[in-house]
């Protein structure tokens, strides 16, 4: 690797000349022409002007091709401290738990670095960490602007504006909350200034007090007032147009027409007209890290589109002609459009996970389930993504409760989305943006939150998960190689020396967090070919995902015969199990699997998973064991309809 020091690259010349040559478009927009202008002469929208500030300051800051990983919050901030405005790199947090591996090798295999490393900083050069919410909000903010060779707000402002740059957002967070990860990533990455609140974190699914809004919304705009933005703040088309929470906080508001979502609702003045869009980020520290690495730093390249409507019903939401402007633009789209919507259709194309950057889905339902044309699917059918992935979801009710991960949002979020848009409420079928049209506006150049809002309605119940800055470009220019940080250790090196030392777990992490599926799968293989007793639940877990992905189900069922019982019963792991079996059990006799999947029948697929599964268990095990079969499982299942159809399995009515 070769060696380029951040401090070297902060010493060459000009800390903002990269900035220069977008002087002109980082600049407050100018000043509307006469109403009698010809139409060459009329500004862009507000939201397309936005979107072309947000990408010339990405485009601006050169990347550099690694990914940094960290195992702590403190080293996080330390690492982020290193960007400069000559280079940059992805920052992602290993907290030693499956899913947060997966979602690093998702990024990986998105971003393709040339190396992935985990860091440190080294003892003489580690922030101490505070104890107290104040004191951890400077350690934070003393990151972000060190990102941009300043000490302070108010010098990066000063430097900013030198380099005739006017920030066009703010991230809203507190030094209680773990979301503040996500908070440093995007005011150091997109050069925001920070608004901090005395919050305690909460969840999100719970509704927010009247006053507590009211509290925070206050200190939002008072510190938009201090901070004296050039070009105001006030109205959509100024300078400040995104607030940006990374907070897990209640994210629904009371109305007398229901709930309102809380990121519909901010960025509005008194009379509630906007002057902002807004966005929210929440989840543990590595989460939020990743849910604002991924708008940093990865561009949508291909697209998963999934008309669950009845052909001619609500023809401005039909997606062949948004399929067909994606693909037109250079994108990869796979489309099931009626009448090849339904149920079946969409297990077929999720039965070993969907590798898409955008996701679009037209359905009706609730929280827990969205009904397709024909047959409903479950938050369980939501499947395990190969790469980050943004999604808009035309639903009811869908983001209702998103840090519960037996809904719809947040099973995508839990499965490796990094933003979503939904509603919390039934907002009827107007209040959507039709996937065609929004999909035009983010391709003209708006950010995706303004792409996807109506800007003639008042506040309303669909909710904007992720950070509202969200664009679709062209890549960031590229170092040609790695920078190389005091410390780094390259995964690539440490997964070598786990191999000659025969540690195959350790070995399959590092692949794995270093995207190479095929390489974790044939070494799961070997291992089991040579001696299955090496394959330990630990590996076993490790290794499933990439089998998963891999799409060999005979593989798949070996390893998932090494799992510990614990990692059998987690959720996702039964639903991959499920995905990868459903298209076999009309011919399996295999006993270990039939009894494997009456373990893992599922409460919010119970009638459809009991049916599919009786004719293998009567197979295998006779007809007794379909009525006990269920029986294990009625008790847990609170739907009528599908009680109803398992007593008839019973022999009741």
């Amino acid at each position: 690797m070769k060696a380029r020091s951040p401090h070297v690259l902060m010493a060459s010349a000009g800390m903002f000349g990269v900035m220069l040559a977008c002087r002109a478009t980082f600049a407050q927009t100018p000043d509307a022409p006469p109403a009698n202008a010809p139409a060459a002469a009329r500004p862009l929208p507000p939201q397309v002007v936005l979107g072309r500030r947000v990408e010339a300051l990405r485009r601006a800051i050169p990347v550099a091709p690694m990914v940094v990983i960290v195992t702590s919050g403190p080293d996080y901030a330390a690492a982020i401290a290193r960007w400069t405005p000559q280079a940059r790199f992805p920052i992602l947090i290993d907290d030693g738990t499956a899913r947060c591996r997966e979602d690093i090798a998702r990024f990986v295999r998105a971003f393709e670095p040339l190396a992935v490393v985990r860091w440190a900083p080294p003892e003489d050069d580690r922030p101490a960490w505070p104890a107290d919410r104040a004191g951890r909000a400077r350690v934070v903010e003393a990151a972000a602007w060190k990102a941009w060779g300043c000490t302070s707000v108010e010098e990066s402002l000063g430097a900013w504006a030198r380099a005739g740059f006017v920030p066009f957002g703010v991230v809203v967070a507190s030094g209680d909350d773990p979301a503040w990860t996500a908070a440093l990533a995007l005011a150091a990455g997109r050069a925001q200034p920070f608004v901090w609140l005395p919050h305690s974190p909460g969840r999100v699914r719970d509704p927010l007090a009247d006053n507590d809004f009211a509290a925070f919304d206050q200190r939002i705009q008072q510190t938009l007032e201090s901070l004296s933005i050039p070009g105001g703040w006030k109205r959509t088309g100024d300078s400040i147009e995104a607030v940006t929470l990374c907070l897990n906080i209640g994210g629904r508001l009371g109305s007398a027409n229901g709930p309102l979502a809380l990121t519909d609702r901010l960025g509005r003045n008194s009379d509630l007209s906007r002057f902002a869009w807004s966005g929210l980020i929440f989840g543990n520290e590595a989460q939020a890290a990743y849910r604002a690495m991924c708008p940093l730093f990865l561009q949508s390249r291909s697209a998963w589109l999934f008309d669950g409507y009845r052909s001619g019903f609500a023809p401005p939401f039909a997606l062949k002609e948004g399929a067909d402007v994606l693909t037109q633009l250079g994108f990869t789209v796979a489309a099931d459009l009626p009448p090849a919507g339904g149920l079946e259709h969409w297990r077929q194309r999720c039965r070993f996970g969907v590798s898409a950057d955008f996701i679009e889905v037209n359905t009706s339902g609730h929280p827990e389930w969205f009904d397709l044309s024909p047959g409903r699917a479950a938050w369980n059918d939501v499947p395990p993504l190969h790469r980050p992935a943004l999604v808009y979801f035309v639903h009811s009710f869908s983001a209702q409760r998103p840090d519960d991960e037996e809904t719809i949002a947040g099973a995508f979020l839990a499965r490796g989305a990094y933003a979503y848009y939904g509603s919390i409420d039934e907002p009827m079928l107007g209040a959507f943006t039709p996937g065609p049209a929004a999909a035009g506006r983010t391709l003209a150049g708006a950010p995706f939150a303004p792409s996807v809002r109506h800007e003639d309605k008042k506040a309303w119940k669909l909710q904007m998960l992720g950070d509202p800055l969200i664009t679709i470009g062209d890549a960031a220019r590229r170092l040609d190689a790695p920078i190389d940080p005091p410390g780094a250790r390259p995964l690539d090196e440490s997964m070598r020396r786990s191999l000659q030392a025969r540690d195959l777990e350790a070995a399959a992490i590092d692949l794995i967090l270093l995207g190479r599926d095929e390489d974790a799968a044939r070494l799961a293989a070997a291992a089991l070919d040579e001696d299955e007793s090496t394959v330990t639940g630990p590996m076993a877990r490790a290794c499933l995902g990439a089998v998963f992905r891999r799409g060999d189900a005979a593989l798949f069922v070996r390893v998932f015969a090494r799992l510990d019982e614990g990692d059998r019963r987690d959720w996702e792991v039964r639903d991959m199990l499920w995905s990868v079996a459903r298209p076999i059990l009309f011919a399996t006799s295999d006993e270990r699997l039939v009894a494997w999947l009456r373990l893992s029948i599922r409460p919010a697929n119970a009638a459809d998973d009991v049916q599919a599964l009786a004719p293998a268990v009567r197979r295998v095990f006779g007809d007794g064991a379909v009525r006990s079969m269920a029986a294990s499982i009625i008790d847990q299942v609170h739907d009528d309809g599908q009680k109803k159809i398992i007593r008839q399995m019973m022999g009741g009515r």
